[in-house]
């Protein structure tokens, strides 16, 4: 079976759940040892690692709270002290609110904000260095397929405009550290087969909500070394949805 990954080292945000963890799996799968991070439930980060070293040894996951700066930096060098590098970051943690504009506290704003970009922002920050010293890395960071949309969302509008920031700082990124051997990209999701709200399925172009599996497609392929040459990009995986 081929392994495009194998020798690698990949960091899943949020890789304990739902679509973060099927990420983390599709990476362990191709070879890549995997650390995931978690906010708080250590019982199911455990069991996701027992499911990823069953595919490839050295998984780990790390207790980390993605909005705090030293607690992000301290998981960082924790994990390359362990594991020697950080080749793959994917951020795929991300804090979602549905709720009118009017309605969103000041809070509220500041959590979901910094669930998205803050907390995407943080982890780049915190592994660039180390890809650097190297000269290689694969950033691959989660958006949303309507984040590069210029339109009003009333009722999820501070998660789309950290999901904007995202497409603005992966292209910042990208940019930046090109020279450097380092490539960042964006996968922006359509809706999901896990999604916390879903339209009806004849809006979407496809007929069809999104599995997971389409999303870690479109991970793999940025993660792979030889995709050198593709940076600064977003791909829209989500059946048409938000063309």
């Amino acid at each position: 079976m081929d392994k495009p990954l194998a020798d690698q080292v990949a960091l899943v945000t949020g890789g304990s759940r739902r679509t973060g963890r099927d990420l983390a799996m599709a990476l362990a799968r191709a070879g890549a040892q995997v650390h995931i991070t978690y906010h708080s439930d250590r019982d199911t980060a455990e069991q996701t690692v027992t499911e990823l070293a069953a595919l490839q040894a050295g998984a780990q996951a790390w207790k980390c709270d993605a909005f705090d700066d030293d607690a992000v930096e301290k998981t960082a060098r924790q994990i390359e002290a362990t594991a020697g590098h950080i080749d793959v970051l994917v951020n795929a943690v991300g804090s979602f609110l549905v709720k009118p504009i009017d309605e969103v506290t000041p809070d509220e704003w500041r959590t979901t904000i910094e669930g998205t970009v803050t907390a995407t922002f943080l982890m780049c920050h915190a592994v660039l260095p180390g890809m650097r010293a190297r000269g290689y890395g694969r950033i691959i960071n989660i958006a949303d397929s309507g984040a590069d949309l210029s339109r009003p969302w009333e009722r999820v509008t501070p998660y789309m405009v950290g999901k904007t920031g995202i497409l603005i700082l992966t292209k910042s990124l990208a940019q930046h550290y090109g020279p450097d051997g380092i490539t960042v990209n964006a996968v922006s999701p359509g809706v999901l087969e896990n999604s916390v709200t879903k339209p009806p399925v004849d809006e979407i172009p496809v007929r069809q909500f999104t599995p997971t599996s389409a999303i870690a497609r479109a991970v793999l392929y940025f993660a792979d070394p030889s995709a050198q040459s593709v940076t600064g990009a977003n791909l829209k995986v989500g059946g048409g949805w938000h063309m």
